[in-house]
Parts: structure tokens; C-alpha cells; sequence
């Protein structure tokens, strides 16, 4: 991966002229230091307890889409699949509905299927093995930063600059942010051989030195794509082996030499990955003014987090539109200028006089600038604090690097100030990873902090629903479908929440109200229409026309037919249109074979139409695809109804098995349809207490108030009745939960 052997001017190997070199700082006197071992590993324990907070976390985000909810990770069974497949190639939802980057990690699953072995499944095991791996990247930057500087305790300040950053949360406890960890580790690794092999004298020593290299090689660009900065980490190396010189053309050459075996690398890889796996790249027809900015803006949110570690979220820099347009924050972009042009006059300044802090910079705006939107992307926001997490080696080396350069009183009182920087840094670093523990709360914060968040919205919304708060996940999704077409407009994510909306107004809306259900159905099928150009919903309370087919949002709306048909099919079959309702839930759920969300309404329609072997059919193959527990509570449903079907075919007719009968359909929430079965008998039910108090919540269930009222009557005091039908109706997700158990989302 490159020959440090290289010869110098003098011609003399760089082995031996590493032993010869001055140190950076030269003219201070030699002083007594720490063992370089011992403040190494000083540094890798500093770092473990920085965010040993995490280890009690749960999953959060991405972990369940990667991780949890994730079958190809529960075995190594699957990893010739991970060499072939892009790394959020984890389900058939996630590719038909999902604008996804396409990256290429095997290395990374490789972890994730390790951890799930080794914990059965348990998320500590997951954040120990992040925590164990950032001190590993801290003891290398530690050796790394000590071969750059030439002293033990400078390299132990930078090291612990680097390793204590709050920045480091975000991938050091959030176990779907390991991937710049162990891609860092794998850098450094490779950094690490090839010095060693520079230094090996025995052919056996430099071919043992030179297949670590190889390996660690593969193994930084199977974690993540920012491995292509490789060479730029190989040349300081170089520079370091050579004296540390002052930066001119002729160290240059030598250092760019350096690099060149990694730099063939990483132009091979990105051809491969152009052929096969080509990261999706956003729309690229940005004005140049919008480019800049975008770059400008980036840097200028870089240098905040680095500099002012407040309010550290995974939402930085939302991607603003309005009329079409990118709306840019002003001060980040100015900030970001700011920030760049003084690096650059340091670079400048310092490469004869302190050359470290010219390469140190040079190597963070290296290690930043593929992750700084040169080439933009299709992300939600302008970057992530995770981008810095290798960048920061080069911003504490060119840091120190500086400070070595100062008189020795100055240097010293500069090096206790660093010091004490990564003693504070550390302390926000515990508060920053406490962030990642409960997901709820994970969630809270980031909405707090930036309101106009779509991903906060989105688990709201699917937190309500699953306490069936319906009205609540209305209202946000309402909320959210307002965000996403005023201000994301670029993205189709309004789409979406159209969804959303959709199907919990169909879960507000009793079997009773036929006229309001029809054209929520209505509204599904002008949805899935290929050849229409939009689609309208009105009733009452609601009227809105989204496009279909047409600009982002239709385009994601057209992607997304076949959860409109399906939710379209589950309408007609909750109002008994069986024929209708199979023959649209075949074909969606053929569009999409593995789809959980498909295939469950799909078993819930064939067995309220008595398929129960067709349903069990569906539920196995998702089964087989994505895992047992994804289907659990749908197989238990579809067996309970079965089973109730059993009975009613085995009763003798009459009101048993009527009542049977409607017993089936109601377990399969078909409750319009169970109410019919029982309504002609209304007046007999009420005469039979043991029956009367089920089919007065039935009939409430099936939205015929008035009759579950009356019928109640003859059962509990009036006054009881209100709180009866308030528990049903929270049962049924109408109402709000008990207030003290309610998850509310926090108001902007």
C-alpha cells in the first residue's frame, strides 16, 4: 500500500533517517515523560468513560431498520449477501418505498451479526462493542499523533482533544453510528503497518507488516466510503519519517509518493463502486450560487460544532426550500467562509515555520470534504455530527502541532489550557451521550431543538398509533404533511404523511360512516392511478389535493400505489365488499412479496373473507423473510379468528353461533360486519345479560352509538354509561389515552 522506504535527498532509507530526525519543537530541551504505553492507554480508558453513559441505551433510529428488525444480521448465514448488497438493502419495503444512499459495509453487518451472536439479540452488547472500539481508535490516535509530534505528552493532549469530543456521541453511542469508528480504526491501523513495515528489517517482518496493511485496507473501505482519504493520513506519515521538514515542493513530491499505492486504491474502488454499487446522489442541477453556499454553509456548521459543542443533534442543517428554492442560513455561510479562508492563511503561513499545522489542517479538510456536499446528496440535512469523527485527528494535531512551535512557557501553559479544553469537552461528552439512552426522549429533544424535524415527526406519529392515540397521529401527521410540502418540498417526504393521514383517518372513522369510508377509499384509488395527475380527498373536515406522478411529492406518491391500494382494499373489506377487496390486496401484496405492512392487511382481508389457509400462506412467507416476531401479533389474531370459525361451524344455528360468528369478525376488526351479524337480533340480545354488555360494545365499536347506549341501559346506572363508552372509544383509539399514560410530542 505504498513503500516507505522511499529514498530522501541524501538517498539514505527512511528507516534509518527516522532515527536521525529532530523533533518537532527542536531547540526545547530533552525532559523526562511518561511512558508513551501508559498515556496510551490512559487515553483509551479516558475515552471508554467519556460515554459509558450509553451502555444502558436502548435502540434507537436506524438501529431497528439495521439491526433489530434486521434478519440478515441475526446470522452469519447471510454474509454472502452483505458482499453483494448495498448496506440498507435490508427489506422489500425500504427498497420500494425508500429514496435510500446506497453504501457498500459489509464490514460493518459483519459487527452487527457478531454482537447479535454473542448478546442474543441484546442492544448492551452492541454499545460495549462501540465503546471498546472507540478506545482502540483512541489508543491508535494516540501512537499515531505521538510518531507525528515526536513528544508523549503534546501527543496525549491531541489524542484526547481528538477522543473526548462531544462530536464522538453520535457514533460512539449510537450503535448505528459505528461505522466512522471502526472506518477510523482501520485507517489508522493501515497508518500503523505501514510505519512498522518502513522500520522491519527481516523480509518475513515487512511481508507480516504488509499483509496487515493489505487487510486493514480492505477492511476501512468494507466500513465506510471516507476510507478514500487514506493516502492523505499515508503522506503524514511520510512527512514524519523524513524530520518533520518544513512544507516545499521537493517534500512534496516525496509525500504525495508516499500516497500514490492508496491513492490507486481509492481511484479503483470508486470506479467499482460508480459500476456497481453507484452512491445515489441528489439532484445535481443546483445554480453555482447554491453549491457554494451549501459548501459554505456546511463548513460554517462544522466549525460551530467543533468550536461550540451546544445543542448537538443528528437533525444539523435541515435542507430548507420555499418556492422551489434552497433557503440558506445566512450567519453558517458567513461562519463557514470565515472558517476557511483562516485555515488556509494558516496553512499558508505555517508550512515552513510549523508544518505540522499545515498538514494538520490539510488533513481535516481532506478527511471532511467528502461529507462537506461537494457533491450534494439525497440527505435531509446538510451533515451529521458523526462526519468529524476521523477529520478531528487532523484539527488536534495541527492544535498541538502549533503550540510545540511556542516558547517553552507559553507551550506549556498552551498545553495544560488544551488539556484542560479535553477535560470539559469530556464532561459534555457524558451529558451528550445520556442523549442516546431512551429513545422517547431521544426523540423530545430533537423535536425541541428543531421543530420543522420530518424523522422527529415521523416517531411521534408511530408512537401514538402504537398506543392508539389515532387522533394524536392525526394531528402530527397533519402537521407533518404541512412542514414537508411548505419547506421539503425537494425531498417528496410529504408523500408520506399523505399516508399517514390517510390511514389514521380510515382508523377514526366507524364501520357505520359508509359515505365517509368510500371516499377515503375513492381518494387511495385516484392515489394509485398511474395516469392520474393528483388526487383529492374532501370531507367535512379534511379537503386536500396532492399531486400524483408529477415533481418529488407525486413521484414518491407513485411509488408508493401499492400501500394506497392496500389501504384502499382494507376499506372495501371493512364494508363487506370481499371480491373487490381480495382481488386489489393480491396484486399490491404481489408488487411486494416480503412487505410486513402489505402482507399483514393481506392476511387480515383473506381471513375475514374465511381464506384462513391462504392467510396463513402470507403470514409465513413473511415469516421466512423478515423474522418471526415481525408477524407474531398478526398470527395470533388470524388463529384466534380461526379458531372462533371452528366453533361457529361446529355449534348447532342459532344465537350461539351467531354470536360465534361475530366473535370472528370483531377479532379480525371487521366490526361493522360482526355488528351486522348480530343487529336483527337486537331486541332478544337484550334480554340475555351474559350477551347484551358484548353487543352493546360492538355496536359502539361499529360506530352505532345510540344502540350501545340504549342497551347499556338496561344494564348499569345511567351515570356509568359515559365512562363505559369513553373506555371503548380509547380502546378503538378515537380518543386521546388516560392523560397520564399518554406520549404526547412536545409543541414547537
Amino acid at each position: 500500500m505504498g513503500d516507505p522506504k522511499a529514498e530522501s535527498a541524501d538517498d539514505a532509507p527512511l528507516a534509518e533517517r527516522l532515527t536521525e530526525a529532530p523533533a518537532e519543537g527542536a531547540g526545547v530541551a530533552p525532559t523526562r515523560e511518561p511512558r508513551p504505553a501508559l498515556l496510551a492507554l490512559g487515553v483509551a480508558v479516558a475515552s471508554m468513560l467519556a460515554f459509558a453513559l450509553s451502555i444502558g441505551g436502548r435502540w434507537i433510529y436506524d438501529d431497528h431498520t439495521l439491526i433489530e428488525r434486521n434478519v440478515w444480521v441475526h446470522s452469519f448465514s447471510h454474509w454472502r449477501r452483505w458482499l453483494v448488497t448495498d448496506f440498507w438493502d435490508v427489506g422489500e419495503e425500504l427498497r420500494q418505498f425508500v429514496v435510500r444512499m446506497i453504501y457498500w459495509r459489509p464490514g460493518v453487518t459483519a459487527t452487527y451479526a457478531l454482537d447479535w451472536k454473542l448478546g442474543d439479540g441484546s442492544p448492551v452488547v452492541f454499545h460495549a462493542t462501540n465503546l471498546l472500539w472507540h478506545a482502540l481508535v483512541a489508543f491508535l490516535a494516540y501512537r499515531a499523533l505521538h510518531r507525528w509530534l515526536g513528544r508523549a505528552v503534546p501527543a496525549f493532549v491531541a489524542a484526547a482533544l481528538f477522543a473526548l469530543h462531544p462530536t464522538k456521541a453520535e457514533s460512539v453511542a449510537w450503535i448505528a453510528g459505528r461505522t466512522d469508528v471502526l472506518c477510523t480504526a482501520m485507517i489508522l491501523l493501515v497508518a500503523e503497518a505501514w510505519v512498522a513495515r518502513a522500520k522491519a528489517s527481516s523480509r518475513r517482518a515487512i511481508a507480516g507488516f504488509a499483509a496487515l496493511e493489505a487487510l486493514a485496507t480492505l477492511l476501512a473501505y468494507s466500513t465506510k466510503e471516507q476510507s478514500i482519504v487514506l493516502p492523505a493520513f499515508l503522506a503524514v506519515e511520510a512527512w514524519a519519517m523524513l524530520g518533520r521538514p518544513a512544507l516545499d515542493l521537493a517534500v512534496a513530491r516525496k509525500l504525495v509518493r508516499a500516497g500514490l499505492p492508496q491513492l490507486g486504491v481509492a481511484i479503483a474502488y470508486l470506479l467499482a463502486r460508480r459500476r456497481w454499487l453507484p452512491i445515489n446522489h441528489g439532484d445535481n442541477n443546483f445554480l453555482p450560487t447554491d453549491r457554494v453556499q451549501m459548501v459554505l454553509e456546511t463548513f460554517g456548521r462544522y466549525a460551530k460544532s467543533i468550536v461550540w459543542p451546544a445543542g448537538l443533534s443528528v437533525q444539523q442543517g435541515l435542507m430548507h426550500t420555499v418556492k422551489g428554492h434552497f433557503v440558506f442560513h445566512r450567519p453558517f455561510v458567513v461562519g463557514g467562509a470565515l472558517f476557511l479562508l483562516a485555515m488556509a492563511a494558516l496553512a499558508i503561513g505555517a508550512r515552513k515555520r510549523a508544518p505540522g499545522v499545515t498538514l494538520g489542517l490539510l488533513l481535516f479538510v481532506g478527511s471532511v470534504l467528502p461529507t462537506s456536499n461537494v457533491i450534494p446528496t439525497r440527505m435531509i440535512t446538510l451533515l451529521s455530527d458523526r462526519f468529524l469523527y476521523l477529520p478531528l485527528i487532523g484539527l488536534a494535531f495541527a492544535l498541538v502541532a502549533g503550540l510545540e512551535h511556542l516558547a517553552e512557557r507559553p507551550r506549556r501553559a498552551g498545553l495544560l489550557v488544551a488539556g484542560a479544553c479535553a477535560a470539559v469537552l469530556g464532561c459534555v461528552s457524558v451529558a451528550r451521550s445520556d442523549d442516546f439512552v431512551d429513545e422517547p426522549e431521544f426523540w423530545a429533544r430533537e423535536l425541541r431543538l428543531h421543530p420543522d424535524s420530518l424523522e422527529a415527526l415521523r416517531f411521534h406519529i408511530q408512537a401514538a398509533a402504537e398506543k392508539h392515540d389515532f387522533r394524536t397521529a392525526l394531528e402530527l401527521s397533519a402537521r407533518g404533511q404541512s412542514l414537508a410540502s411548505g419547506l421539503y418540498a425537494h425531498t417528496g417526504d410529504e408523500a408520506d404523511f399523505v399516508i399517514f393521514g390517510v390511514r389514521f383517518l380510515a382508523a377514526l372513522t366507524p364501520d357505520r360512516d359508509v359515505p365517509r369510508l368510500q371516499a377515503l377509499a375513492g381518494f387511495c384509488a385516484q392515489a394509485a392511478d398511474p395516469n392520474a395527475t393528483s388526487a383529492r380527498l374532501t370531507l367535512s373536515d379534511v379537503d386536500i389535493v396532492v399531486p400524483v406522478g408529477r415533481g418529488p411529492a407525486g413521484g414518491r406518491l407513485s411509488l408508493q400505489h401499492v400501500r394506497m391500494t392496500m389501504i384502499r382494499a382494507n376499506i372495501l373489506s371493512r364494508l363487506d365488499d370481499d371480491a373487490t377487496a381480495l382481488g386489489l390486496a393480491a396484486g399490491a401484496h404481489a408488487a411486494c412479496r416480503t412487505c410486513t405492512e402489505i402482507g399483514t392487511l393481506r392476511a387480515l382481508i383473506e381471513a375475514r373473507a374465511g381464506n384462513y389457509e391462504r392467510a396463513d400462506e402470507v403470514i409465513a412467507g413473511l415469516a421466512a423473510a423478515n423474522g418471526e416476531p415481525t408477524v407474531a401479533e398478526v398470527r395470533e389474531v388470524v388463529r384466534k379468528a380461526a379458531l372462533l370459525r371452528k366453533q361457529a361451524a361446529m355449534a348447532p344455528e342459532g344465537p350461539l353461533q351467531l354470536d360465534l360468528r361475530a366473535m370472528e369478525l370483531a377479532a379480525l376488526d371487521a366490526w361493522g360486519r360482526a355488528y351486522a351479524v348480530l343487529a336483527p337480533f337486537k331486541d332478544r340480545l337484550k334480554l340475555a345479560p351474559g350477551m347484551a354488555y358484548g353487543f352493546a360494545e360492538l355496536a359502539f365499536r361499529a360506530g352505532y352509538a345510540d344502540v350501545a347506549t340504549e342497551v347499556l341501559g338496561a344494564l348499569v346506572p345511567k351515570e356509568k354509561i359515559p365512562g363505559i363508552e369513553l373506555a371503548w372509544a380509547r380502546k378503538m383509539g378515537w380518543v386521546a389515552p388516560d392523560p397520564a399514560e399518554a406520549a404526547v410530542a412536545p409543541a414547537p
